[in-house]
């Protein structure tokens, strides 16, 4: 979306090659939290620098490459757990105060498009910057939704995701496991039987039932891998 919207997006990863779908224009294979020159670079001429890395890598990188960010600056995150990421950032804002630090947690997944989705934003250090990335987003059709914290967020996506998904992967599961037959159910089905056949979506249950348990799976152990890795980091 930023490289349709006309930004110049140049992408830094230590992976050899971009994925294919990538936009940028152009990239380079490096290491962001130990920049090479050519790294540091791009980094004095860049305005914003999006990290899409766990907590520990970003704020590694984000020590490495602040010195070399110029005045205003914005460095942001994408991450879905907020609380330690928001701490460290809290912890380092004095020490680079020229640089704007937001943490952005898109609450969809790609595939679903920008329209009409939230977007949360935690502002840390704000500034010109900040506001117009919140502004672009929105231009995007997605809502922005400030918030306080780190921890805010976590207590609110702890229910509108994490119970949210366990809830349904309970329910298709209970429907496979007892032999679900919709089209009777279909005929003495109550309001909230037929809100959550809507939402799985039964004539493909055991397709969508699959990659909304393994999507769960993926998220519960990034959560559990992002915390150990925070931990981790705070200990160096």
């Amino acid at each position: 979306m930023l490289a349709k919207s006309g930004v110049t997006v140049r992408g830094i990863s230590r992976k050899g090659t971009p994925k294919p779908e990538a936009t940028f224009s152009d990239y380079l294979s490096a290491d962001p939290c130990n920049p090479n020159d050519e790294v540091i670079t791009r980094v004095k001429s860049a305005s914003v620098i999006v990290s899409c890395v766990p907590p520990g890598p970003c704020v590694r990188a984000l020590e490495a490459l602040a010195p070399h960010m110029s005045q205003g600056c914005l460095f942001l995150d994408v991450l879905s757990v907020k609380t330690e990421i928001c701490e460290a950032y809290h912890s380092l804002k004095s020490k680079y105060p020229h640089v704007e630090l937001l943490s952005c947690h898109p609450m969809f997944a790609p595939a679903a498009g920008w329209e009409g989705q939230n977007t949360v934003m935690i502002e840390i250090t704000g500034g010109s910057k900040s506001t117009a990335f919140t502004a672009l987003v929105e231009t995007w059709g997605s809502t922005c939704v400030p918030m306080e914290s780190g921890s805010q967020h976590d207590r609110v996506t702890a229910a509108v995701q994490n119970a949210t998904h366990s809830a349904l992967i309970a329910f298709g599961l209970s429907l496979k496991k007892i032999g679900y037959d919709a089209e009777l159910a279909a005929k003495i089905s109550t309001p909230p039987h037929r809100a959550m056949i809507s939402v799985i979506q039964v004539h493909a249950w055991s397709r969508v039932l699959l990659l909304v348990y393994v999507n769960a799976l993926i998220v519960l152990v990034f959560a559990v891998l992002a915390r150990w890795d925070m931990t981790a980091c705070s200990r160096q």
